[in-house]
């Protein structure tokens, strides 16, 4: 039976594993280029992912404008030094594809097939966890009920372990609420589940008039306006670099094909653009929450009221279901 642990955790407490996490994943990355990252006990496991020719000429633009682009993170199986030897060979295919020779460091890769080697450990697929079942005095776990195949099952364990995302791990102690913790499991301080920050993205390509033959273009980053800038005091998100895209990708793009094909055919624009990621959030709002009825989501978003200067306008949204790619507890 696992026993429930209330103990907040500080950066301080928490830092060592997310080092070894980094080691486990291989990331590539340089400390202090960026600005915002937080204190580190240890430096990247492995170097920077070195820029392309004409990212790098980004980068240096950035730089002189007076902005501190960094070389972004990446879990990438590869060696720059000895790349005879390396089994990530910076195709063009990295990002948004299934990488065909494994060298994404990903869970898949990196924690699931090398846990499944073992004769101990069973990889059931085709399974829902839907609750977690406590004893009587509701200090542990004695269950967990799965729906599989059409039919309900159960399974005991020494430890359970509940890791099915940042939204589902929630979603699944609130679906296991009982008389003893009729908020939901761990739910003492009625946090589990709110405030919710909902990551709003978008892909911009530039398209600039050289040439842009990079292939693993992946490698920039720039948080500058993470915080915020001035005139404008609410955190504004990340921008990063986005795999580089490629002709066919456009097809379903008819804006797109309709204002440039006359000029310019798809693989024409694909060789000019310069792909970026931009990614902001919603401030952290206790309103904001996944509940057992479901996703209750109130967004802000900040902008100018015409006429009054620095005045914030405030638009709520409410989501019955869960937005973007958020799935049920337990599906893969």
């Amino acid at each position: 039976m696992t026993e429930f642990r209330r103990h907040g955790r500080s950066l301080d407490e928490l830092e060592p594993y997310y080092t070894r996490a980094e080691e486990m994943y291989q990331v590539h990355g340089a400390r202090g280029e960026d600005p915002t990252e937080p204190p580190t006990s240890a430096p990247y496991p492995f170097p920077a992912v070195s820029h392309e020719p004409r990212i790098q000429q980004l980068h240096d633009d950035l730089a002189r404008a007076g902005y501190h682009p960094f070389h972004a993170p990446n879990g990438i199986m590869l060696n720059e030094k000895q790349m005879q030897f390396s089994q990530c060979i910076r195709c063009n295919d990295c990002d948004g594809f299934p990488c065909l020779v494994h060298a994404k460091s990903d869970a898949e890769v990196l924690a699931v097939r090398p846990a499944i080697k073992f004769p101990n450990v069973t990889l059931l697929t085709d399974a829902l966890v839907v609750k977690l079942d406590t004893n009587a005095a509701g200090n542990a776990v004695t269950e967990v009920v799965v729906q599989r195949n059409g039919q309900t099952e159960t399974y005991q364990g020494g430890i359970v372990v509940v890791s099915a995302g940042a939204a589902n791990s929630a979603k699944l102690l609130l679906m296991s609420a009982n008389d003893q913790h009729p908020n939901g499991l761990a739910n003492g301080s009625d946090q589990v589940g709110r405030n919710y920050m909902f990551h709003n993205s978008v892909a911009v390509l530039a398209i600039s008039k050289e040439p842009n033959p990079t292939r693993f273009q992946k490698t920039l980053g720039l948080n500058d306006f993470y915080f915020g800038m001035d005139g404008f005091d609410f955190p504004m998100g990340n921008i990063q670099m986005v795999g580089k895209s490629q002709g066919p990708m456009y097809k379903g793009e008819k804006p797109i094909e309709a204002g440039l094909a006359p000029m310019f055919s798809l693989d024409d624009v694909a060789k000019h653009a310069v792909d970026f990621w931009l990614s902001t959030e919603d401030l952290p709002r206790r309103e904001s929450r996944y509940c057992r009825e479901g996703w209750q989501h109130q967004a802000e978003l900040y902008t100018e009221q015409p006429g009054v200067q620095g005045s914030p306008l405030r638009h709520l949204e409410a989501h019955a279901e869960p937005p973007g790619n958020a799935r049920a507890p337990g599906e893969a």
